[in-house]
C-alpha cells in the first residue's frame, strides 16, 4: 500500500529481512502497467534477483552482464543489471523502449553525487515513471547520503544536493559553497 499511495516513487528502508524485495516484485506483479523495468542491484544480487523475479512474478528476465549484451525488449520486459555494468550499457538501457519503472536495490551504491555510478543511475531516472528504492543499510557517514536517491525519486521535491544540505543536513558551506557535515 505504501508504495502505491506512492505511485511508486518511493524508498522502502526495511532492516534485512522484511521483504523489500518482494514488496517491489509484488508491485510488478500487481501492477503490470510498471513494465518495463530495470532492476539495478549489485553484482552478487543479479542471480538472486533473476531467481526471485521469477518465484514471485512468474516472469523470467534478462540479466545484463557484458557491455556487448543488447536488452530485449520484445522478449523480456524485466531487465537486471549491476551497478558496475550501468554506465557500460545505460545508452543501451535508456533506448531498449519505455521502460516505466526503475528499482534501485542496495540504494547506498549510489550515495556519492560525485561518482559516475551515480550520475548514471540518476540519468536513467530521466525519463522513468516509477523509482523504487531499496535499502536495509543504514546511513554510514551523514544524512546528505540520501540526497541521491531521494531526487531520483522527488526531483521536484529534491532539486538540489545543496539545498538538501541546507534544509536536511547538519552543517556548513565552505566559502566555496561547498557542503560540509558537521561542525
Amino acid at each position: 500500500k505504501f508504495a502505491e499511495k506512492s505511485n511508486f516513487r518511493c524508498l522502502i528502508a526495511h532492516e534485512m529481512g522484511l521483504g523489500k524485495t518482494i514488496i517491489a516484485l509484488a508491485s510488478l506483479k500487481l501492477h503490470p502497467e510498471l513494465l518495463p523495468c530495470i532492476i539495478v542491484c549489485k553484482s552478487n544480487l543479479t542471480a538472486q534477483w533473476f531467481v526471485e523475479i521469477h518465484r514471485w512474478t512468474g516472469k523470467i528476465a534478462q540479466v545484463i552482464t557484458k557491455s556487448t549484451d543488447d536488452p530485449e525488449p520484445n522478449f523480456f520486459d524485466i531487465f537486471i543489471v549491476s551497478y558496475d555494468m550501468l554506465r557500460r550499457v545505460s545508452d543501451k538501457l535508456k533506448n531498449a523502449g519505455s521502460i516505466k519503472t526503475i528499482i534501485f536495490d542496495e540504494t547506498q551504491m549510489i550515495k556519492n553525487t560525485g561518482a559516475a555510478r551515480t550520475r548514471y543511475a540518476l540519468d536513467l531516472c530521466q525519463k522513468a515513471d516509477h523509482v523504487i528504492g531499496l535499502s536495509g543499510t543504514p546511513i554510514k557517514n551523514h544524512a546528505g547520503e540520501y540526497y541521491p536517491i531521494l531526487h531520483a525519486i522527488m526531483p521536484e521535491r529534491f532539486l538540489t544536493q545543496a539545498g538538501f544540505f541546507r534544509m536536511h543536513v547538519a552543517g556548513y558551506y565552505d566559502r566555496f559553497g561547498n557542503p560540509h557535515v558537521g561542525g
